[in-house]
């Protein structure tokens, strides 16, 4: 067995409260430092605590062990929306929440067998700077880190062992309020009469604006859980427009022409609700879902959670849309007149509350999809606003 290192943090779900007022006293029992539930503004944050194991059958000569804690956003550039030459040259430089580093101990020798080094660490942040939720997205990603180092002698390969927490930004519901519109202009955004086209979509979407930034500092977005339920029907005269498909002989992909001959299209009425668009991040999102008539038997009937990230760069921002999950909620031609449960859980980590500030934006949304036998693809889109009370 040769020499290995280890980081240990106390908590087994690695999850660690942003300015939280309500967290249990007894969560952080045991640490000897304020616990987490004093508020944001008072600058007490939450204590990192934990021991960093060294173990070996002889004796470990080193040059000194640190650990560094780090928190950061980093943004991706999509190639569909700048250009593949563009989005590898004009890369968005990482944006540092926090970033701190101790000395645990100083050049020497570790004795054989294991050794156990205790640590604490204040989750503290610079400036005006405030701890975003960890969020691993395609374009956006909010992480954090902690990292041990036990540097070694020439002859020796340095060890390094990296461990990545969960920061959870806890608000009160009241004091969560929401912006009726986004700070970026120009921006498209669906709303719950907005209607996607018949025909197959793509699970993917950009758009690029050149408009200029708001003005003011990194901050999160601040909105009100207040209830916002939303009924929808879904007939062929409500949809936007039409692309009716082109089927061509064999070997050669069909075509897609758009057509306002509504009058071609199968007849279909399906209505439904959702609950709320303001949605508590850990709670379901639930509604119902009921095909009144359809001439065309159904195939399947789904409901997919996007994501719509938005990321700031010199030509101005980009903003994509890509798929986080897809759940069926019906198989088969259903039952007219029959009511279809909606049910979806937000997932962990690949989701966070709606975050915008002056470099990026994450934003969410669900699309209720009614496959068709007839070759025809019916979505409904719906923005979703998410916080975490």
């Amino acid at each position: 067995m040769g020499t290995s290192l280890d980081i240990k943090i106390k908590r087994a779900n690695k999850v660690y409260h942003a300015g939280d007022l309500n967290l249990p006293p007894d969560q952080e029992a045991g640490t000897g430092m304020q616990t987490g539930h004093q508020h944001l503004q008072t600058g007490v944050q939450e204590v990192l605590s934990g021991v960093v194991v060294i173990s070996g059958k002889d004796s470990i000569q080193h040059q000194g062990v640190s650990l560094t804690v780090e928190g950061s956003v980093n943004l991706q550039l999509s190639a569909k929306s700048v250009g593949v030459f563009e989005a590898f040259y004009n890369s968005v430089k990482p944006i540092q929440i926090i970033s701190s580093t101790i000395e645990m101990v100083k050049p020497g020798k570790f004795p054989s067998g294991k050794t156990e080094i205790p640590f604490e660490f204040p989750l503290h942040v610079k400036g005006n700077k405030v701890l975003y939720e960890t969020y691993h997205g395609v374009f956006v990603n909010i992480q954090y880190t902690l990292r041990c180092d036990m540097r070694r002698s020439l002859l020796a390969k340095d060890l390094t062992k990296t461990c990545e927490f969960i920061v959870h930004s806890a608000q009160r519901a009241s004091n969560f309020v929401m912006e009726n519109e986004p700070k970026f202009s120009s921006l498209p955004r669906a709303g719950p009469e907005a209607r996607t086209p018949l025909g197959p979509q793509p699970r993917t979407h950009s758009a690029v604006t050149t408009a200029e930034p708001p003005p003011g500092q990194l901050r999160p977005q601040k909105g009100k859980l207040t209830p916002s339920p939303v009924d929808f029907t879904i007939t062929p005269e409500t949809l936007q427009n039409v692309k009716e498909f082109i089927f061509c002989a064999a070997g050669v992909p069909p075509r897609v022409i758009l057509s306002e001959q509504r009058a071609l299209l199968p007849k279909f009425l399906i209505r439904g609700h959702l609950n709320s668009t303001n949605c508590v991040i850990t709670q379901p999102l639930t509604g119902e879902l009921v095909v009144e008539s359809s001439e065309a038997a159904i195939k399947s009937i789904e409901l997919q959670l996007v994501r719509v990230e938005t990321c700031g760069c010199a030509e101005g921002y980009a903003r994509d849309a890509t798929e986080i999950q897809n759940i069926q909620i019906a198989d088969g031609d259903v039952c007219r007149s029959l009511s279809v449960p909606i049910y979806m859980v937000f997932p962990r980590l690949f989701t966070c509350p709606t975050l915008e500030t002056t470099n990026f934006k994450v934003e969410f949304e669900v699309n209720i999809v009614v496959l068709l036998h007839a070759d025809h693809l019916i979505t409904e889109n719906f923005p979703l606003k998410l916080c975490r009370v």
